[in-house]
C-alpha cells in the first residue's frame, strides 16, 4: 500500500518545483542578490562621486567605475545561466505532465492546453519572479536608503506602501475570479479548433478577449491608483529634499534616484502577486 503511494505523481506545485530544482534556482538567485546589491548602492555611490567630482577628487568615481563593472559581470553570467536551468526544467516538467494526462486517459485537446499552461508556471520562475526578487530588494533597499537621506520622505513611502498593499488586497478575490475564467476558456481551445464550427470558434475568441479585457481594466485600476500614491510621494521627495533641507546636489540626486527605485519596485511586486494568482490556478487544474 505504502510502495504504491510512493510511486504517485507529486502535484506540481510552485513549491513541488522549487524542492526538486531548489540547489540550480538558489543558484539563480545568489547571482541575482549580488547583481541587485551593485544597483542598490549605485545611486549612493553615484551621489558620492557627482560631489567628489565638484571637490575635484576621484575616489568617489573610481569606486562607481568598480561598481557598475561588478554589476555587468554578475548580470552577465546570471542570465547565461538562468537560461540553462529553466529550460531543463521545462524539460522535464512538461514530459512528466504529458505523461501523467495520458495515463489518465485525458483528452488531446486538454493535454496540449495543459503543457502550454505549464510553461507560464515554469515562465513565473524564470522570469516573474526573479523580476520580483530584483523590486523587492529595490524597495526594501531604496526605503532603507531613503531613510538614511531623509527621515519624512521615509515616513511617506512607507505610508504608499502600506496603501498599495490594501488596493491588492482587496482586488484578490476578483483577480482569481477572471483568471479562472480565463484559464477555463484555454483549455477548451483545441476542442473548438477540432469542431470545425464557425460561429462556436468566434464565440471562443470572444471570450478570451472579454475576459483579458477585464482583467486589463482591472489591472489598469490598479496601477492608476499605485501610480499616484508614486508620484505623490515622489513630488514630496523633490520638495522636501530641496526647499526645506536644501541638500547637496550629489544627495539630492541619490534620494531622488531611491524614490525612482521605490517606484519601480511598487509597481512591478503588485504585477507579479497577480501572476502568482493565476499560475496557481494553473497548478491548481493539472493536479486536479
Amino acid at each position: 500500500m505504502s510502495s504504491d503511494a510512493s510511486l504517485e505523481p507529486k502535484p506540481i506545485t510552485h513549491g513541488q518545483l522549487f524542492r526538486q530544482n531548489w540547489l540550480k534556482i538558489t543558484g539563480t538567485f545568489a547571482l541575482l542578490a549580488f547583481e541587485n546589491l551593485f544597483t542598490l548602492i549605485e545611486p549612493l555611490v553615484l551621489g558620492i562621486a557627482i560631489n567628489g567630482l565638484i571637490a575635484k577628487e576621484w575616489t568617489g568615481f573610481a569606486l562607481l567605475c568598480a561598481v557598475m563593472a561588478g554589476s555587468l559581470t554578475v548580470g552577465t553570467l546570471r542570465r547565461v545561466y538562468d537560461t540553462r536551468v529553466y529550460a531543463g526544467i521545462y524539460a522535464k516538467v512538461g514530459a512528466d505532465l504529458v505523461e501523467r494526462e495520458q495515463a489518465k486517459d485525458a483528452p488531446l485537446s486538454q493535454i496540449s492546453a495543459r503543457a502550454n499552461l505549464i510553461r507560464e508556471v515554469v515562465d513565473f520562475f524564470e522570469n516573474e519572479l526573479p523580476i520580483a526578487l530584483t523590486a523587492a530588494i529595490s524597495l526594501f533597499g531604496s526605503v532603507i536608503m531613503i531613510a538614511f537621506l531623509n527621515g519624512r520622505v521615509f515616513w511617506v513611502t512607507l505610508g504608499a506602501c502600506l496603501a498599495v498593499t490594501a488596493i491588492f488586497a482587496i482586488a484578490s478575490p476578483r483577480i482569481k475570479r477572471l483568471n479562472k475564467a480565463l484559464n477555463d476558456e484555454i483549455e477548451q481551445q483545441v476542442a473548438i479548433f477540432e469542431s470545425r464550427e464557425k460561429a462556436r470558434q468566434r464565440s471562443h475568441f470572444k471570450t478570451l478577449a472579454r475576459w483579458r479585457i477585464s482583467l486589463s481594466d482591472l489591472e489598469s485600476r490598479n496601477f492608476g491608483l499605485t501610480y499616484l500614491l508614486i508620484i505623490l510621494a515622489i513630488l514630496f521627495g523633490l520638495y522636501d529634499g530641496i526647499m526645506r533641507l536644501e541638500a547637496p546636489v550629489g544627495t539630492v540626486f541619490a534620494l531622488m534616484t531611491y524614490l525612482m527605485q521605490f517606484a519601480e519596485g511598487v509597481v512591478i511586486l503588485p504585477y507579479t502577486y497577480q501572476q502568482l494568482l493565476r499560475t496557481q490556478d494553473i497548478t491548481g487544474r493539472v493536479n486536479g
